[in-house]
C-alpha cells in the first residue's frame, strides 16, 4: 500500500512537472516541520529577511532544511530570495509554505555566527552519513555575510586511537576529508544531535559536557535527508 501510494504521489508530481526529481525520506524527520499555509497576518516585502526551505545536493542525497533568506523581489505569483551563505536564487510561489517570518524554524540559528576554532559539531559527509568533527580554521565568505569553517571529520581527545602529523590524538578521519562548508550551511548542526544515529559516535569517549552544554534532545533540529528516486 505504502509503495502504491508512493506511486501515485510520483505519477501527480511528475503531471505537473515532469522535470522535477523525485526524492524520498531516508532520515527521521525528527522535529522538522513545514507548517501548511503561511501566518495569516505576516506581509512579506523585499529586502525582508524571512525563514526559508533551502535544499543542498550532496551526491545522491538532498538536506532540506530551514534557513535564512533574503527577498530579494515580490511579484504577484513569486517571491525570489537569496540564502544568506549563497549567491543562488530561489523562487517560490507568493502563498508558499515554506517560507516564514524570521526566527519561526531559525530562532536558535545564532550559534552559527559565534562558531570558533576548535567547536565540534555535527557534520553531514559526501556518503549521506553525520559524523561528529571539529573547526580547524575560519574566513569570510566572499560571496555572502556568513564565514567558511574548514572542518575536519574527527575530533581531538586524549583517548583517540589515531595520531595526526602533529601526534595529537583523535577520533575519526584523516586529513584527506577535510573540507570547507559554510557556517550556515544545513550539512552543519549543532553537536551530537544527528551524529548519534551515525556510525562514528564518540560520546563515551569525549567530555559531554565540553561538547553539549545544553541536552541535545530539547535541540530543535530543522533539518531533513531526502535521496532521489532513479
Amino acid at each position: 500500500m505504502a509503495k502504491q501510494n508512493f506511486n501515485i504521489i510520483q505519477s501527480i508530481q511528475q503531471l505537473f512537472d515532469p522535470e522535477a526529481n523525485i526524492y524520498r525520506h531516508v532520515f527521521p524527520d525528527s522535529n522538522f516541520s513545514i507548517p501548511s499555509s503561511q501566518p495569516s497576518n505576516w506581509s512579506p516585502s523585499e529586502g525582508m529577511k524571512i525563514d526559508a526551505i533551502k535544499q543542498e545536493e550532496v551526491n545522491n542525497f538532498v538536506l532540506e532544511g530551514w534557513s535564512v533568506a533574503i527577498i530579494k523581489e515580490i511579484t504577484k505569483t513569486r517571491i525570489t530570495c537569496n540564502f544568506i551563505d549563497t549567491s543562488i536564487t530561489v523562487k517560490y510561489p507568493g502563498d508558499s509554505n515554506k517560507i516564514a517570518p524570521l526566527g519561526t524554524h531559525t530562532a536558535d540559528n545564532t550559534w552559527r555566527d559565534e562558531l570558533k576554532v576548535g567547536d565540534t559539531l555535527d557534520i553531514y559527509d559526501t556518503n549521506g552519513k553525520w559524523f561528529l568533527g571539529t573547526i580547524l580554521k575560519l574566513k569570510p565568505n566572499k560571496n555572502s555575510s556568513t564565514k567558511n569553517c574548514f572542518i575536519a571529520y574527527r575530533v581531538y581527545t586524549n583517548t583517540g586511537s589515531r595520531e595526526d602529523k602533529d601526534k595529537k590524538k583523535y577520533e575519526g578521519w584523516s586529513d584527506k576529508f577535510d573540507e570547507w562548508i559554510d557556517a550556515h550551511s544545513i550539512r552543519l548542526q549543532r553537536p551530537l544531535t544527528l551524529s548519534k544515529q551515525g556510525p562514528l559516535y564518540f560520546q563515551n569517549a569525549l567530555d559531554n559536557d565540553t561538547l553539549a552544554p545544553e541536552d541535545t534532545e530539547d535541540i530543535l533540529i530543522n533539518v531533513r535527508v531526502l535521496v532521489k528516486v532513479e
